[in-house]
């Protein structure tokens, strides 16, 4: 990202983008190693009820936290207020999974969390909180080895899958959404044109969002009825357009290994760590489909936090250790939580 200055439309941007993802990355690792995942989860799930309550509220006090009977709570954006609640409702999720008397309150906060994100009528936030809890559901029911009920819930997702996307154009329309998602198609078809057409293998320059002035930002003026963009609408192709072909390497590898650790510790030894790493990491690419999500600052912190997490795990706890790690030791902390009543073994 650094060296991306030397060919980037707005150095001076480019250069503050970096310095500030570098802060905000140091700021999430040092989170971990200062106390381990597990007081970050409850962190999340905590500030996650203040923020839910104190927007409904607002929405119940002051029209303007409403637009259109969509809740816009204390971000005075719908969309806004969506993708913060999608980034702590895997943790209020998470923390349901131990067998104590405290997963009843957090599977209330997780009610009161989804809730919220339904009254922002966010529509793209909606639906990757439906994909969270679906996959929160068929983790439960493979660490748990209901293998049959895995089958039937697997069956039921593939079919309804498929009547949606037969039924395309109707379920676009039922949510709200034309044809070119909101006008997005047009959007993304001339960025990844833009990525491949030139600078394929170094990008453009990194830039979180497009300055008026670059040529990115007017062409898509161009093809989205005068109105320009900061930024692509996905994260694959943010990152494609201003890293090039190393831009969607590091992309992919941002996720490699918070996914391979979460697999293998929910199989060999489950903890309520390792179902949030698995679930904010689908949250986060799932998200970024449709929006910029692991490059917006709060995103980017989580990614941070996660990467950080499941790195200290692989190296620093023997029965989460693959082979792949070798004897490698590094001087981190993960403090992985066990779940009670979970032992790995078929139940």
């Amino acid at each position: 990202m650094g060296f991306s200055t030397l060919w980037s439309p707005a150095k001076t941007t480019t250069i503050l983008n970096v310095l500030t993802y570098v802060l905000i990355f140091y700021c999430g690792f040092m989170l971990v190693q200062s106390g381990g995942a597990l007081p970050v989860l409850r962190g999340l799930a905590v500030a996650g009820t203040v923020i839910a309550i104190s927007s409904i509220a607002l929405g119940l006090i002051t029209p303007t936290a409403m637009h259109h009977s969509s809740l816009t709570g204390i971000y005075s954006n719908r969309n806004s207020l969506g993708a913060v609640m999608l980034y702590v409702y895997p943790a209020a999720l998470a923390l349901c999974v131990p067998r104590r008397r405290t997963r009843w309150l957090w599977a209330c906060v997780s009610v009161l969390l989804a809730a919220t994100l339904l009254l922002s009528r966010s529509v793209t936030s909606i639906l990757v909180l439906a994909v969270i809890t679906l996959v929160f559901v068929l983790l439960v029911l493979i660490v748990t080895r209901k293998y049959r009920s895995i089958v039937l819930l697997v069956m039921v997702s593939a079919i309804v899958t498929f009547v949606a996307w037969l039924n395309l154009p109707r379920v676009l329309a039922i949510v709200g959404k034309g044809e070119t998602f909101s006008g997005r198609e047009p959007v993304w078809t001339l960025v990844w044109r833009k990525s491949i057409e030139s600078n394929q293998f170094f990008g453009h320059g990194w830039l979180t969002g497009w300055p008026a002035d670059t040529q990115i930002y007017q062409d898509i003026a161009s093809v989205n009825q005068g109105y320009g963009l900061f930024h692509a609408h996905n994260d694959f192709l943010q990152m494609t357009y201003g890293l090039g072909i190393l831009g969607a390497i590091l992309f992919v590898s941002l996720f490699v290994i918070p996914l391979l650790w979460a697999a293998v510790s929910l199989w060999r030894n489950p903890s309520s760590q390792a179902f949030w790493v698995a679930l904010m990491s689908v949250g986060l690419i799932v998200h970024g489909l449709a929006e910029l999500s692991v490059f917006r600052p709060d995103g980017w912190f989580i990614m941070a936090i996660i990467s950080t997490f499941a790195t200290s795990a692989i190296f620093t706890e023997p029965k989460l250790r693959p082979k792949w790690a070798f004897g490698i030791q590094l001087p981190l902390r993960s403090n992985i939580t066990q779940p009670t009543g979970y032992t790995g073994e078929p139940g």
